[in-house]
């Protein structure tokens, strides 16, 4: 992807409980939404909020489960 590209597209993190749906979203972005780019994926809160904090600028899109287990 060129840099323009990236520029250009809509960044996505995607945080669930259960790993095959993370898996399912990962697979589903990079097959068939090429103006979006996962730049990160979590199975825990704590994960999500320390990944958040770790990227260089927030994504644009969380899909995010509302019912994560602790």
């Amino acid at each position: 992807m060129t840099d323009q590209a990236k520029r250009m597209s809509i960044t996505l993190m995607a945080v669930d409980d259960h790993p095959v749906v993370v898996e399912g979203v990962i697979a589903l972005v990079s097959r068939e939404l090429a103006d979006v780019r996962l730049v990160g994926s979590a199975t825990r809160w704590d994960a999500a909020l320390s990944l958040l904090e770790s990227l260089p600028s927030p994504p644009d899109v969380v899909l995010m489960d509302l019912h994560l287990v602790d």
